[in-house]
């Protein structure tokens, strides 16, 4: 399935799963690792089966069941199943996933925040390489390093298997690549800092000389990675760090970061002020030529201090949206937390306006010990989503979150929605166990409301969900995925992810497809980090590396809203139904769709007598396959009249879940 080996067993009412018994032949070694996936070693390399998923079907939904593999001899495996219902069918459904290394033999680490993915499943990252050898492409901007560590910029094809193109970047000094931004084009807009005189900048740029110690830098790389579309500095006479970036759709940069003496500034600006030998939050929009500044601006507290922005997003009137660390108070009236909590820093959140010359607002974000705001998103409704970790036990939770308790050791993750206006928390929880968790980042996924997070972590205690890629802690630090339900009140997905080095040292990005599908990576110094078979690079590189890890929670499907209609014009005041086509291929037979669980823009399929779904099965594109057509009201739909795009999801009837678009053209109601 979707060029993935899988299988299930159905165990009928009243059968015994004891008696399912895999006799294998052929390999060289059979183990079960510590997350309980099916290890078996053999002369062409490594197969993995991931540690079985049970679940019952109770009121229309899965119902996990604990369930693991055991060896029973040399060669037969049993599957060992936890308390469930034995007059109800039981399904086991074992999945893989994709997984690669990425790296030389040097130290090889992404930056914080530095993954993206485009409509068609590439994923783009940046780094840093210490690695002579890093994996290159033919044609690209740079195929060899400069100096002592140069930034990189890779992009991979959907299926992990390949890279599309890879390249350094950098002069013949020290390169860091802090993050990434990406635009509609596939151009790949990459920030950081350097120490290099001679670091790659193009003519006319806004500035082409090193200005002081270390300086920002801010590179437009082509879509084809081979050419240079603008690269200039941006720093003052001291030491400064560009750490987050974001790209409107006209191609305008905005950034944030540490300033110090000289960063500029513009008349204006809400704050024209970097303190000599202390450092300041900056925020600044570059124009979409690189020629020049649209305001920069510094954001100080109370007084100067080693403050700085770490990850910024805008929204659609221009707002930027900036969340980091500070030593001071930079709370704004009527905010959350308008003074410093103590400590050796906070988090905080800001919102600027759209030229840069006032806060919308500004809050404080801690507790009395150590925390820090790293990744943050935003929501249609301008509310603020905000991971990072806390070393403070009275960081502030909300009652009813999923975990309001500081889990022990030295940090633990947080996250936390803010209301739109600053003003107060719509949930706050810990995400953290009985020792340390590192970094945490964020991504949203629209159509659902869900959160995904990954982070580091050497706590051997945190949750993990049935079909969980590994259970327990395998090195000193290992990854942590957690997917959080909207409300903060649970978790919906959690494994750890790692093998016996550490999966901490460096940055860590979390993006998500259109269907749904979240890619991670952080970087990895384990030998033995779990990866999958035609991966580009199953095998580890040397010193640490970056990995890049596909989770598939939806098979993608192709619908068509409206089939036979152009452009689909939906009016939500006309109180009829919209016919919307699951259209089935040969990786996916749209007969096996379940009506009753398929809902478009948040409205389920409209029912008929006695309950039974308004859904058909026809071939409504000719192809040879049958499609499943299904009608749902117009008057639920959750679109509004912006709205360019709309998602139809559900499950097949054996339980995996599906995602697909198409095009709309909203008709307001009158």
């Amino acid at each position: 399935k979707e060029r993935r080996l899988e299988y299930d067993f159905v165990v009928a009412p009243g059968a015994d799963p004891r008696v399912i018994t895999l006799v294998l032949e052929g390999q060289r070694d059979i183990r079960i690792d510590a997350g309980g996936d099916l290890i078996l070693e053999t002369g062409a390399g490594q197969i993995r089966l991931h540690k079985p998923f049970a679940y019952q079907e109770q009121d229309g939904t899965k119902e996990p069941i604990v369930s693991r593999y055991i060896l029973r001899a040399a060669n037969r495996i049993g599957v060992e199943v936890g308390t469930y219902d034995p007059t109800k069918p039981l399904v086991i459904d074992p999945v893989l996933s994709y997984s690669t290394y990425l790296g030389g033999s040097g130290q090889d680490s992404p930056g914080i925040n530095a993954l993206k993915v485009d409509a068609a499943g590439n994923a783009y990252l940046a780094g840093t390489t210490t690695s002579v050898n890093f994996p290159t492409t033919v044609g690209s901007f740079r195929s060899a390093p400069s100096g002592g560590s140069d930034a990189f910029v890779a992009k991979l094809n959907p299926t992990g298997s390949g890279l599309v193109y890879s390249t350094y970047l950098g002069g013949t000094n020290i390169e860091n690549a802090r993050s990434l931004a990406l635009d509609a084009a596939g151009n790949v807009y990459v920030i950081g800092d350097t120490n290099s005189t001679n670091f790659p900048t193009t003519p006319g740029a806004f500035q082409t000389i090193l200005a002081g110690g270390f300086d920002g830098y801010v590179t437009k790389l082509d879509a084809s990675g081979a050419a240079l579309m603008y690269s200039t500095y941006l720093g003052g006479t001291q030491n400064d760090e560009n750490w987050g970036i974001v790209v409107d759709g006209a191609g305008n940069v905005y950034m944030t970061g540490i300033g110090q003496a000289g960063f500029p500034s513009t008349p204006g600006a809400f704050s024209t002020t970097f303190p000599s030998g202390d450092a300041e939050i900056f925020v600044t929009k570059l124009n979409a030529t690189g020629t020049g500044i649209v305001y920069s601006t510094a954001v100080p507290g109370a007084h100067p201090a080693t403050d700085g922005g770490r990850h910024i997003v805008i929204d659609a009137a221009g707002n930027a949206y900036v969340a980091g660390l500070t030593r001071t108070g930079i709370g704004t009236p009527g905010a959350f937390q308008t003074g410093y909590q103590g400590g050796d820093s906070d988090g905080f959140v800001l919102e600027l306006n759209p030229s840069g010359s006032a806060l919308v607002y500004a809050t404080n974000l801690g507790g009395s010990g150590l925390d820090q705001a790293n990744s943050l998103e935003i929501d249609a409704a301008g509310n603020a989503y905000v991971c990072g970790t806390a070393h403070s036990t009275n960081f502030p939770t909300t009652p009813g979150a999923f975990q309001t308790v500081f889990g022990g050791g030295v940090n633990d993750g947080f996250l936390v929605k803010l209301a739109p206006t600053g003003a107060s928390l719509v949930f706050s929880t810990f995400l953290g166990g009985n020792s340390e968790e590192t970094g945490c980042v964020l991504a949203i996924d629209g159509p659902t409301g869900n959160i995904h997070t990954l982070s580091g972590t050497r706590s051997t205690n945190l949750s993990t969900s049935v079909g969980a890629f590994q259970t327990a802690l395998s090195g000193g630090f290992d990854s942590y995925v957690a997917t959080v339900k909207p409300d903060g009140s649970g978790v919906l997905f959690a494994s750890y992810l790692g093998g016996t080095g550490n999966e901490n040292t460096g940055g860590f990005g979390v993006a998500l497809d259109t269907f749904g599908n979240a890619y991670l990576t952080a970087d990895t110094a384990s030998t033995n980090f779990p990866t999958t078979a035609g991966s580009f690079q199953p095998t580890f590189g040397g010193s640490s590396d970056a990995y890049v890890v596909k989770i598939q929670f939806n098979v993608p499907v192709d619908i068509d809203i409206k089939p036979g209609s152009f452009p689909n014009s939906i009016n939500l005041g006309s109180q009829g139904t919209v016919p919307v086509a699951i259209l089935g291929s040969a990786s996916f037979d749209a007969s096996q769709v379940d009506p009753l669980t398929v809902s478009l823009a948040g409205a389920s399929v409209k029912l008929k007598g006695k309950g039974t779904p308004m859904a058909s099965l026809e071939d409504v594109n000719f192809d040879g396959f049958l499609d499943m057509v299904v009608h749902v009201s117009t008057e639920a739909l959750q679109l509004s009249s912006t709205d360019t795009q709309a998602v139809v999801e559900g499950q097949t009837i054996g339980g995996a879940s599906f995602r697909g678009l198409d095009s709309v053209r909203i008709v307001p109601a009158d």
